[in-house]
């Protein structure tokens, strides 16, 4: 027959040492709970229950009872988010005497204080307990009876400052997975625990420990050291904080601050740099790997991310206007002052966060000195822009917020202009190709806006070609039929800032 028992402390703490064990010494504590503790407990509140009630029990039913425990197989089922607590040293009165004994003023008196040394086991108070299995044919109902009321008025266990809870469970089918043994033979990872010998008798158990024949003693009488090995304990996982999934937006958007600010012709390297943490950010998302990169993920899994990187199945470049853009828009002093993400299809929970974990990381824009970084600080989506530079606003005369550059060579090896490739007319064709409607395409004098050269933004395969990141901007005036929508972002590397169209009051021609 196997009975099962148990046992809760709901302060979370089990005090107690092994016999005879020094506090200030032990290296272990008594963990798992000794099986002789147990039945001396057990005893005591058998005791107490005979005061309770007359004729509730007797010293042969005691016998029963001892003998029935000794002789039973116990093993138990230990929590495994248990651990050695660090101990709580302090003071407490011992010898009441005169304090110091020289003293002046005779017939003062107080307690003279030792330090002491309170081990402990840290235990879960709810929600992992500890069970006790015991396994004997001899336990009758009689015995089983006693034995619950005994567990009943069980209040502490070890110290007083051990609050336990403690039952035996009546349902014969529960299963535990017992997960400690008692063995005779100590190893070098086993500790000891204090075990009733199975020919203990009553006399032995029930003695009490200031006699001679108990306190002298490194095994009391009827007692036996065996020994445990206690489970591994199991890592603690941390509980993820759950939240709200972000809503879909189409923006996301945020200042920038810092000391020394790129001039316009860098600010390439803010978008493209920030681009790339962000993409980093999305890769250790999906694997959970700090050190994964975006271009090592799978070919189908970075397809599914292809409106974030523009770049569909096989690494194919996206046609349109369908992936994200990052634009850059100035302050009144021409330094960039606001990043905007900018998509037609909204940003899922995932690519907001990667952006938003993007954004903690400091951008350096110039490769000779990393001092100079900026910080971005996420802004709420419904930030307004400054009325002059609404990229989203609406008007039929629009021009350049950062300058164009051709996405073809507007001139020839020769120096002198290619037919066919005039500035007007890679614009009306990029119109078109992006389903816009046709403009009349002014480009604007050096005297209104002087010729620019700016950084662009160069793919990995285009890398090794002879050909470098700068190139020449224009300022351009575009003139619609009828109002249009912004944004308007045309020309190479338009998803990375340039060619950035901004609306502006209608002008008479």
């Amino acid at each position: 027959m196997r009975i099962i028992l148990k046992q809760n402390f709901p302060l979370g703490r089990y005090h107690a040492n092994p016999w005879r064990a020094f506090a200030f010494d032990d290296p272990h504590g008594e963990w798992p709970p000794s099986p002789w503790r147990l039945l001396r407990a057990i005893l005591a509140r058998s005791f107490q229950l005979s005061r309770e009630r007359e004729n509730a029990c007797d010293d042969d039913l005691r016998q029963k009872l001892v003998t029935t425990f000794c002789e039973s197989k116990i093993s138990f089922q230990l929590p495994t988010q248990s651990w050695r607590g660090p101990g709580l040293q302090q003071y407490q009165p011992s010898e009441f005497k005169k304090i110091p004994a020289a003293a002046a003023k005779p017939g003062e008196k107080t307690y003279n204080t030792t330090k002491n040394k309170d081990n402990f086991w840290l235990v879960s108070a709810e929600t992992d307990a500890l069970f006790w299995s015991f396994v004997s044919e001899n336990w009758t109902n009689e015995l089983l009876a006693h034995f619950d009321e005994c567990l009943a008025r069980m209040t502490y266990f070890g110290r007083a400052e051990s609050i336990t809870a403690i039952e035996r469970l009546k349902h014969e089918d529960i299963i535990i997975n017992t997960n400690c043994e008692l063995k005779d033979k100590r190893t070098s990872t086993s500790v000891p625990v204090l075990c009733p010998r199975v020919d203990a008798t009553f006399e032995q158990v029930a003695c009490q420990t200031n006699d001679d024949t108990v306190a002298n003693s490194t095994t009391p009488p009827g007692a036996v050291w065996k020994y445990a090995e206690r489970p591994s304990r199991a890592k603690p996982v941390a509980r993820q904080p759950t939240r709200k999934a972000l809503p879909l937006t189409q923006i996301v958007q945020f200042a920038i601050g810092g000391r020394v600010f790129p001039s316009l012709r860098y600010w390439l390297r803010i978008t493209d740099k920030f681009r790339g943490i962000a993409l980093r950010q999305l890769a250790q998302q999906l694997t959970g790997n700090r050190n994964a990169k975006f271009a090592e993920l799978p070919s189908e899994t970075r397809t599914k991310f292809s409106l974030f990187t523009g770049k569909g199945a096989a690494d194919s470049v996206l046609a349109g206007h369908q992936h994200t853009a990052f634009f850059l828009i100035p302050d009144s002093q021409g330094k960039p002052s606001r990043l905007i993400c900018w998509r037609n299809a909204p940003f899922t929970d995932q690519e907001q966060t990667a952006l938003l974990a993007a954004a903690e990381a400091p951008l350096a824009w110039d490769f000779g000195s990393d001092d100079w970084k900026l910080r971005l600080v996420p802004l709420p989506v419904e930030t307004p822009l400054p009325p002059d530079k609404n990229i989203f606003g609406e008007s039929s005369v629009w021009e350049t917020l950062t300058p164009f550059v051709p996405p073809l060579h507007v001139f020839g090896r020769n120096g002198k202009p290619k037919n066919g490739f005039e500035i007007e007319t890679q614009i009306k064709n990029i119109l078109s190709d992006c389903k816009l409607p046709s403009a009349r395409v002014t480009l604007l004098s050096p005297s209104d806006a002087p010729t620019q050269w700016v950084k662009v933004h160069r793919p990995q395969r285009s890398r090794n070609e002879q050909t470098n990141a700068d190139k020449r901007g224009f300022r351009i005036r575009l003139q619609f039929e009828k109002s249009a929508k912004g944004p308007i972002y045309l020309g190479h590397s338009c998803h990375f800032g340039l060619g950035l169209f901004m609306p502006v009051p209608d002008k008479e021609e």
